[in-house]
Formats: structure tokens, C-alpha cells, sequence
């Protein structure tokens, strides 16, 4: 907005400073299930944290442990045989490979990644929850939602529809 006026406004407001040339850019990618919990041969808790796929057995991951961690270290997921090897560090981010699909091993003990400031487990209304209202369920690639998205419903969408601005669908994901 051009001016020197401000105003107190909320975020139901936002079609009316909408002009029909301006764009709305969203991104439509669907959270999937990033997260997974398991625990060293020693017993130690590990929690990971899927950043990028790399292909069908290999993943960049972060991981939180209370632990520490080393190269060739193999942690168990979720009181199962599957397992995810750490093979290398790339500053905080570890490359891991998975004994099965990275894409099985998400669908099979994947958790929604709640971010750090909910300080309570994942439940599985969370997996519903956790989307935008625009998520695309064929684009299953984001490891976070974008929570500015979750102010959205689908009677604002339409506002800024029937305004005559546009929207744009950006994917951010890995």
C-alpha cells in the first residue's frame, strides 16, 4: 500500500486492499508425514526429520537425538526391523538410507511434522489439520505447512476470487 495512513486492520480485510491486477501467490503442496521416531542400537531416542528425498533409498534429514550421533550409525524406526543408516554429515543435515523406499517408509511410520513451538505429539487429527485449505492432495511434497496459509478458509479464497485478483500456485517444497 502506497500512503502515509495507517490502518488497524485483520487478516478477513485482506480482499478489500486487493486489486482485480494483483496475484495471490500459494503454495498448494499437501505436508507429508516427515517425521519419525526410533532409537539407536543402544537404545538412545532419535527423532528425524525428512528435508529431501534424494532417491528411492536416500534422504537428507536433521535429527535431534539425546545421543550423539556418528556415521554408520543405524537407527531403528518405530520398534520395527526397518531402519534408517546414517552414511554422512553435510553440516546439520544428515544423509541417510533407508532399508526399504523412503516414500514406504513415510507412509508406514511417518508422523506429521508439528513444528517445535506445539509442545505435544502429533495425533491423527493433526494430518487433516496440518494442510491449508488449499493443499493439493496429488502434490504430496512439503516436510511444513506454511502456517501464514492456515488463515485462509475457502470463504476468503472465494472473496479474493470474486474481488478479481488472481492467484498463482507456487510449489515450495523438496
Amino acid at each position: 500500500m502506497v500512503g502515509s495512513d495507517f490502518k488497524d486492520l485483520v487478516f478477513s480485510d485482506l480482499p478489500d486492499l486487493l486489486k482485480p491486477e494483483d496475484v495471490l501467490v500459494i503454495n498448494d503442496t499437501k505436508v507429508i508425514n516427515a517425521r519419525l521416531v526410533g532409537q539407536k542400537e543402544t537404545g538412545a531416542k532419535v527423532e528425524l526429520l525428512i528435508e529431501k528425498i534424494l532417491d528411492k533409498e536416500n534422504s537428507l534429514v536433521q535429527l535431534r537425538s539425546n545421543s550423539r550421533l556418528r556415521e554408520g550409525d543405524k537407527i531403528l524406526l518405530s520398534r520395527s526391523k526397518e531402519s534408517a543408516s546414517l552414511t554422512k554429515k553435510r553440516g546439520d543435515i544428515w544423509q541417510v538410507k533407508f532399508s526399504q523406499p523412503a516414500k514406504k517408509i513415510i507412509d508406514s511410520f511417518g508422523l506429521v511434522p508439528l513444528p517445535p513451538y506445539i509442545k505435544r505429539e502429533a495425533n491423527s487429527a493433526d494430518a487433516e489439520r496440518y494442510q491449508t485449505v488449499y493443499a493439493d492432495p496429488a502434490k504430496n511434497y512439503s516436510v511444513a505447512a506454511p502456517t501464514a496459509g492456515f488463515h485462509f478458509d475457502k470463504e476468503l479464497l472465494d472473496s479474493v476470487t470474486n474481488k478479481g485478483s488472481g492467484s498463482a500456485n507456487s510449489r515450495v517444497s523438496f
